[in-house]
C-alpha cells in the first residue's frame, strides 16, 4: 500500500482538472468498434468524451467519492465504472485500447504496484490491442532534482472564481523527496475563500514517481511489451522535448 494514498474532494478535483489536450489525443484512437479500459477513471473527464466515440467503456478507480460523481455526471448503458484497485483488477475481459491518462502511472510508488498494473494491462488487452501511458518529463537533470524541486513555502499553482463569487486558491507543497527512488511528495493545499475570510481547507498528499525519457521506455519493455510509438506531448511533439512522455505499446 502507498504511503500517500490520494484523498481527492471530487467537487475541487473537477474545478481544477480541466485540460482536454489528452483527451483529443486518445480519440485518434478509438472508433466506434472499441472497446476501452481507462485506469484512474477518476470523475470521468476523460471517459465522457470516449463515450461519444467507442462502442464500450470501463472506468476504473479506487475512490468511491470520485466514481459516485463521475456515475452522477455520465449514467450510460455504455460505461460501466468499476471500484478497484488498478494493479489487482480482473474483469476477465479483453479491450482494445488501455489508458490510465492524467499521469496515474506516477501515481504508484512501489515497484510491486507498478508490476501489477503492467500486469493488469497484459491480463487485459486484446491481442492486437494499444496500451498507451503518460508521465510528466522532468524538468531537471537526474543530478539536480534532489536540490531544484523541493521549495520552503508552497507556492500558488492556480486560482478560480467558483460560481457562488468565492474563490479556490491551489497551492503547491514541495518539501519531500526521494532521489535514490525517484519519488516526490507533494501536497496539494485547496484554500476556499469567501472574500478574505477561509471557509475551507483540503491537503491532498500526493507521491508521484518520476521517469526520465529512457527510462519511461525501459520500464515498458521491461514487462514485456514493444514500443510502437511514443511523444513529447499531444500534439506530437518530439519524444524528450516536450512536457509530456507519452508511450504507445502493445
Amino acid at each position: 500500500m502507498s504511503t500517500c494514498d490520494r484523498n481527492y474532494n471530487a467537487d475541487y478535483y473537477d474545478i481544477i482538472t480541466t485540460q482536454t489536450a489528452d483527451i483529443e489525443f486518445y480519440l485518434n484512437f478509438v472508433n466506434a468498434e472499441s472497446r476501452v479500459l481507462e485506469l484512474g477513471c477518476g470523475t470521468g473527464r476523460v471517459t465522457a468524451r470516449l463515450l461519444e466515440r467507442a462502442s464500450v467503456v470501463v472506468g476504473v478507480d479506487l475512490s468511491e467519492t470520485m466514481l459516485a460523481r463521475a456515475r452522477a455526471k455520465l449514467a450510460s448503458t455504455a460505461s460501466t465504472f468499476v471500484h478497484a484497485d488498478i494493479t489487482t483488477l480482473q474483469l476477465d475481459r479483453e479491450f482494445d485500447l488501455i489508458i490510465a491518462p492524467f499521469r496515474v502511472l506516477q501515481a504508484l510508488e512501489t515497484d510491486e504496484q507498478v508490476r501489477g498494473l503492467f500486469q493488469v494491462i497484459r491480463d487485459h488487452l486484446a491481442s492486437e490491442g494499444l496500451a498507451i501511458l503518460n508521465v510528466f518529463n522532468p524538468f531537471l537533470p537526474r543530478d539536480e532534482m534532489a536540490t531544484g524541486w523541493p521549495q520552503e513555502e508552497p507556492g500558488l499553482v492556480e486560482e478560480h472564481t467558483l460560481p457562488n463569487g468565492e474563490s479556490l486558491k491551489v497551492f503547491d507543497e514541495r518539501r519531500r523527496i526521494d532521489p535514490e527512488r525517484q519519488v516526490l511528495y507533494p501536497k496539494l493545499i485547496h484554500r476556499r475563500f469567501r472574500g478574505a475570510e477561509l471557509v475551507d481547507e483540503h491537503v491532498n498528499p500526493i507521491c508521484m514517481r518520476y521517469y526520465y525519457p529512457d527510462q519511461f521506455c525501459d520500464l515498458i519493455e521491461s514487462h514485456g511489451f514493444k514500443v510502437l510509438d511514443r511523444w513529447g506531448g499531444y500534439s506530437e511533439e518530439p519524444y524528450g522535448e516536450g512536457g509530456e512522455l507519452v508511450v504507445a505499446f502493445r
